[in-house]
């Protein structure tokens, strides 16, 4: 009845996101911030966001925080301190930039206000800002640039003179959605739709000045930087690592057309960038002189590099891998020194404020999590604490297995570990496992994962379904099964496990309004031999004409679900 779903679809590679993150260095580079929800081995650190530095003598955690938790009278909804640091800015000045997230479950964004929040602490630890939003320091560490999300849900840009107290916010620019650096003179720059957009405080008031720089509508808002003296913005767009000096007009030149993420120094002499070398598939760092000369390479990692900056003077830059290690590169020499080794952690982790969950499957189900590994790791998974079947390892993802009897009523933390002794233990991912979450398998136009009777054929474009045909169908999270199957076994092909709750199919041609067509299910369970994975037997009712159809299904009350089915 089922042969192999092999090789009629493959999973997408999903982005990787580096689990140290955050990443502020000082001028000569001897310094380096950042946070991360990883702990260190044994030490008993929370699993949450933390910041911690690097200097000569190793790793330490610099800040982290307990979480509070606040009831409300009805105790469905609550309130918590900013207890998980997302991020961290450092100036030369000794003040560093805390940017945290406010846990908010139950209320909506008008009660809870911003759930952002910033402190500014100085060599004494002593704060000397605080307020809402997120925040990056000037290089001296004299100016803020926060961008505040308030109740409202308008972005507003704040910049903060530190050593005067004065506080500059934007009059008019109500579109900008990314902070993205500040000079020593206050001087900030910033993206919204239209492009680039110069702001500086203005004299004698507490508005911002504002001058568009730059229009382009395939500009990366995140790579744009400006140097420390206000002479030079470097940014990323369709044309690729441009620079230009703060004039009007713009005179941009064009310093590789292939790099992302760059990074200036202090005198905007030096830029850092990533870029695949020819010929290659990882990306490796690259440095090259503001007028375009002196292009070379300075970093030749295995496994690519995931994220790094530059320090003030330009000659020190710091850089994570793919495979979560941390580096020191000394751009001068070339010389590498490893500050931590790899991390088989989840991403992204727990600390993101993007989302409620890192993964929801339901139970039963096989999915697949970004994460620092490779295919040649020895990876175990556990969630809260059980180990769950390791289903594949590919380089940067990891297919898992929930487990069958995993509790739908709440979030559960999955963590990984690997054979090799670390230093850090993997930060916990939330996943949330519901009884239901059905879903065809389809390709990546849209179209269902299907087989023809005899499985000796993929349904295509080129090879369609014929009305009065039995065809099979392929999907995850159609709910418990009868007999059940152990969590990690591949489902009998002897003894079939039937859904408990019926499924019904109907069938939308694509191309007109015609009336739904109700479709016979044969069979709807696991697909025998296979680990989590579903399988749908249907016959096509004989009146169906040829066309693109739309298939939908629905089991139990969880809603439709559905693919696309050529027939002819």
């Amino acid at each position: 009845m089922f042969r192999s779903i092999a090789g009629m679809t493959a999973l997408s590679v999903l982005p990787l996101a580096a689990q140290f993150t955050s990443l502020s260095t000082n001028n000569d580079g001897s310094l380096l911030f950042f946070t991360t929800p990883l702990s260190q081995t044994g030490v008993g650190q929370p699993n949450f966001g933390k910041v911690f530095v690097v200097d000569s003598t190793g790793v330490r955690p610099w800040l982290l925080r307990t979480r509070l938790v606040d009831g409300n009278a009805t105790g469905n909804a609550y309130t918590t301190n900013a207890y998980n640091l997302v991020g961290v800015s450092a100036g030369d000045n000794s003040n560093v930039a805390v940017s945290s997230v406010i846990g908010c479950v139950g209320f909506s964004v008008t009660l809870c206000g911003s759930i952002n929040r910033t402190d500014v602490y100085n060599a004494n630890r002593e704060s000397v800002f605080s307020g809402e939003g997120t925040t990056v320091l000037s290089r001296n560490g004299n100016w803020a640039l926060v961008r505040k999300m308030p109740a409202d849900l308008i972005p507003q840009i704040v910049i903060v003179d530190l050593a005067r107290g004065q506080q500059y916010t934007t009059a008019s620019l109500r579109t900008l959605n990314a902070v993205q650096s500040i000079a020593d003179d206050g001087t900030a720059i910033v993206w919204r739709s239209a492009g680039l957009v110069i702001l500086r405080p203005a004299a004698g008031t507490q508005t911002l000045s504002s001058s568009i720089f730059l229009t382009s509508e395939t500009l990366v808002a995140d790579s744009a930087v400006i140097d420390a003296r206000a002479t030079s913005v470097v940014w990323r767009d369709a044309a690729g690592i441009q620079l230009s000096p703060v004039t009007t007009p713009f005179s941009p030149i064009i310093l590789d057309r292939n790099g992302t993420d760059p990074r200036i120094s202090a005198d905007g002499t030096v830029v850092l960038f990533r870029a695949k070398p020819q010929g290659e598939d990882d990306v490796q760092l690259f440095v090259i002189r503001a007028d375009g000369s002196a292009r070379r390479q300075v970093t030749d990692e295995p496994e690519g590099i995931q994220s790094a900056v530059l320090s003030g003077d330009g000659s020190i830059s710091w850089a994570v891998t793919n495979r979560g290690r941390l580096l020191r590169v000394e751009l001068r020499t070339g010389l590498v020194r490893e500050f931590t080794g790899r991390v088989p952690a989840a991403l992204p982790a727990s600390f993101s404020p993007d989302s409620k969950f890192g993964a929801v499957a339901a139970q039963g189900q096989p999915f697949t999590i970004a994460a620092s590994v490779t295919s040649t790791d020895a990876i175990e998974a556990r969630l809260d604490g059980f180990k769950i079947p390791v289903l594949a390892i590919g380089d940067g993802q990891l297919t898992l297995q929930m487990p069958w009897d995993a509790d739908s009523t709440r979030v559960h933390g999955l963590s990984l570990s690997g054979a090799a002794a670390n230093p850090w233990e993997g930060a916990s991912l939330a996943v949330f496992a519901p009884k239901y979450q059905p879903s065809f398998l389809r390709s990546a136009d849209g179209f269902a994962v299907a087989a023809t009777e005899k499985f000796d054929a993929v349904i295509s474009d080129a090879r369609p379904a014929h009305a009065g045909d039995i065809i099979h169908l392929f999907g995850t999270g159609f709910g418990p099964v009868t007999p059940a199957v152990a969590t990690g076994s591949p489902a009998s092909s002897v003894t079939l496990s039937r859904t408990d709750s019926p499924m019904s199919c109907v069938m939308h041609p694509n191309t007109n309004l015609d009336p739904a067509v109700a479709v016979t299910v044969l069979f709807a369970g696991l697909a025998p031999g296979t680990i989590g994975y579903y399988q749908v037997d249907l016959l096509l009712p004989k009146s169906l004409l040829a066309a693109l159809y739309e298939l939908s299904c629905q089991v139990s009350t969880s809603g439709l679900f559905a693919a696309l089915l050529p027939v002819q």
